[in-house]
């Protein structure tokens, strides 16, 4: 009997260590010495075990050991597991799955996770390598939990029952140890190491597991002082003066954030709820849901929950109006304005919050609790929805309404539905405006609150308006044909045409902006709100550039001039010298109507370039825009150019003057801006041009 039973232990540690044989012949005291030395050696494991229980220690290691496995703590103690007596060296494994081989003795400890589908996988090469768990008609297993038939779906403890099998919540395996020999289990999934002495299982917890329950859930503050610090449920509603009665479109549910350690665990082992939710001025029963929760994907260790509130008192924005003094800020000079007239005083809104706390429930049974913070709903007309600028902070910016083609008042927030247009921005008319990172919708509460932030779901349209024609949009003449619109509807990318860059230069595109806020109810219509917003395709600014660039006859290649005793007029090639330069913008920018003298290289005996004169007369007055070429008058001994803008979608206009009698002998002529330029105030037309003072025309 005492030899079969000894036998039985030996065999049972190889079953974990070797498959091999072992044969032995000893004297029957020494059979009880040895027995009574692993009993006692198996004691002091689990009063070291307890010990590590108790004092709440996660394991940061494990590493083999002679005999068992070195277990180290967080805080540096180590425990050793030891599996009992030593035999040959042999083939190392469970039953019913074959491991790597070593070293007599040696322990497996197998590895069990679920796969991205919630499978039971395990491993016995320290997670080398894993295969499916299961079951007995050769199915894989399902982890609770998961979204297949909860039924049908195992539990998630993984232990060592009495017979020495591996289970996985009430179901067997056939993976099977000695129960009498110690053993170890490590659960990635829960993040659990579980250890088998004497057929008593015990569980310790890896570093990060929360498996004992969340150490801490912290709310993270949503504002920079605690008065204005909520979770905020939106009520949208059509007013009375829209509708007979107060109407709701659309429940916005509560956001709030936590940080939380440990910072993973399996999201289908956890329970969320508010089991302490109180008014802070009144008591009527409110109570708090989580509609939904998720581990935020941009920050670790952090889960963002949503919240509807059941018997909660709306907040509402309370105003009064009324005839005296007022004081504000001009948004443009950011200086303090006094004034008597018709008053409006927004008074803030009804507090009605209510205090809570967040409640996580892991396995079913370990209830860990946040700190408290501040939730209310608040009642929002449909009148406070608005379209707004933000800038790549997503933060609301001001917008320039137009009021006249010169004339532009910052706001905020663009009126609904409004004909007036919102200049939003000006971009390089080389490159692209994004209308999806400039344009948003927000809330006219405080000092905004976007839709995204407040997770309200909305939809933006972008269209450009009157593609086909010329279009006098308050005060300001549109060009059409210019930027791409199908860019725009698809992709909400505003850019120029390639063909049309030289054209498009400080011209503005017109968007319309259309945003939709869905109805949740049925038979009560969808919220639209659209506006007019205006964007600028300009030139950037760039440095100072010194070159020369020729001017063509339009459709000949060189002047054909003769002595007459009328005024020749030569047409120019204007786009050609556009591009040249760089874009009309660069003249356009400078006047509609430009007179340009004509000047000569002034040479020396050496034939050295020694500055510019002045080699014809020329009108000191430049012609109105609206005069025709044939129109404007040249005296003798005048020549110039003139540079006449045209108007709406026509080609601008560049002619050579030379005067009646007016002799031009063959020479090359130069082009000098006149002080109708701004720039020319300072430097009257002239550059240093390797130490010469050089005349420029553009």
């Amino acid at each position: 009997m005492n030899k079969k039973f000894l036998s039985a232990i030996l065999f049972g540690a190889l079953m974990v260590g070797s498959t091999s044989t072992f044969v032995s012949c000893k004297d029957y005291d020494d059979d009880i010495d040895g027995l009574q030395e692993q009993i006692d050696a198996n004691k002091k494991q689990i009063d070291d075990i307890l010990a590590a229980i108790n004092g709440k220690k996660f394991i940061e290691s494990y590493a083999p050991v002679e005999g068992g496995y070195l277990l180290t703590f967080t805080g540096g103690e180590t425990l050793t597991i030891k599996n009992g007596a030593q035999g040959e060296k042999g083939e190392q494994g469970l039953q019913g799955i074959q491991g790597p081989k070593g070293e007599t003795g040696a322990t497996i400890v197998p590895k069990f996770k679920v796969d991205a589908e919630n499978y039971w996988m395990i491993s016995v090469d320290e997670g080398a390598t894993y295969e499916y768990v299961l079951n007995d008609a050769g199915e894989k297993i399902k982890a609770a939990g998961s979204e297949a038939n909860v039924e049908e779906a195992i539990g998630n403890y993984v232990k060592v029952d009495e017979e020495g099998y591996i289970c996985i919540g009430e179901y067997r395996t056939s993976f099977k140890y000695n129960a009498n020999v110690p053993s170890m289990i490590y659960n990635e999934k829960d993040g659990t190491m579980q250890v088998t002495i004497d057929g008593q299982s015990y569980t310790l917890l890896m570093e990060g597991s929360a498996f004992n329950g969340l150490q801490t859930i912290v709310y993270r503050k949503q504002a920079a002082d605690d008065a204005n610090d909520y979770a905020v449920a939106y009520q949208l509603y059509y007013p009375q003066n829209d509708t007979d009665v107060d109407t709701l479109f659309a429940a916005v549910p509560a956001k709030a954030s936590f940080k939380v350690y440990p910072s993973k665990f399996s999201k289908s082992d956890a329970e969320l709820f508010f089991s302490d939710t109180y008014q802070t001025r009144a008591a009527e029963q409110p109570k708090l849901n989580v509609l939904d929760w998720d581990f935020d994907k941009e920050q670790d260790g952090v889960i963002w929950v949503k919240m509807t509130p059941v018997n909660f008192k709306d907040a509402k924005t309370v105003s009064t109006s009324g005839w005296g003094s007022m004081t504000w800020i001009d948004p443009t000079t950011q200086t303090e304005i006094s004034g008597w007239g018709a008053v409006w005083v927004d008074l803030g809104e009804t507090i009605n919050s209510y205090a809570t706390s967040l409640d996580v429930k892991m396995y079913k049974q370990y209830v860990s609790a946040s700190d408290y913070f501040n939730v209310k709903s608040m009642y929002v007309s449909s009148k406070k929805v608005h379209n707004v600028r933000v800038n790549a902070e997503e933060e609301i910016q001001y917008s320039n309404k137009m009021q006249t083609a010169s004339s532009w008042y910052p706001e905020k927030f663009m009126s609904q539905n409004d004909a007036a247009s919102y200049k939003v921005g000006e971009f390089d008319y080389k490159g692209t405006f994004n209308l999806n990172d400039s344009i948003s919708a927000a809330l006219d509460l405080n000092d905004g609150v976007l839709l995204a932030d407040a997770d309200i779901q909305f939809e933006q349209k972008f269209e450009l308006i009157d593609e086909n024609a010329d279009k006098d949009l308050w005060g300001v003449t549109i060009k059409k044909g210019i930027f791409d619109a199908d860019k725009v509807a698809k992709e909400g990318i505003l850019a120029v045409k390639e063909e049309k860059q030289a054209s498009a230069i400080d011209e503005y595109a017109v968007i319309k902006v259309t945003t939709t806020v869905k109805s949740q109810v049925e038979g009560v219509h969808d919220l639209v709100v659209y506006n007019y917003v205006l964007v600028q395709a300009i030139r950037p600014t760039a440095a100072e550039n010194v070159a020369t660039v020729k001017l063509s006859p339009l459709g000949d290649a060189t002047f054909n001039l003769s002595y007459k005793t009328a005024k020749q007029i030569v047409k120019l090639d204007v786009r050609a010298f556009e591009d040249a330069i760089g874009g009309r913008d660069i003249l356009t920018d400078k006047g509609t109507s430009i007179v340009w003298p004509l000047y000569k290289a002034d040479y020396n005996t050496e034939k050295e370039l020694t500055g510019y004169s002045e080699a014809y007369d020329y009108l000191t007055n430049a012609p109105q825009q609206a005069t025709w070429s044939v129109d404007v008058p040249v005296a003798r001994d005048e020549a110039f150019v003139w540079y006449k803008k045209a108007e709406g979608n026509a080609t601008d206009s560049l002619f050579l003057f030379i005067g009646p009698q007016t002799e031009i002998d063959k020479t090359t002529l130069y082009l000098k801006s006149t002080n109708y330029w701004s720039e020319a105030l300072a430097k009257n037309g002239w550059v240093s041009y390797n130490g010469i003072s050089t005349p420029y025309a553009a």
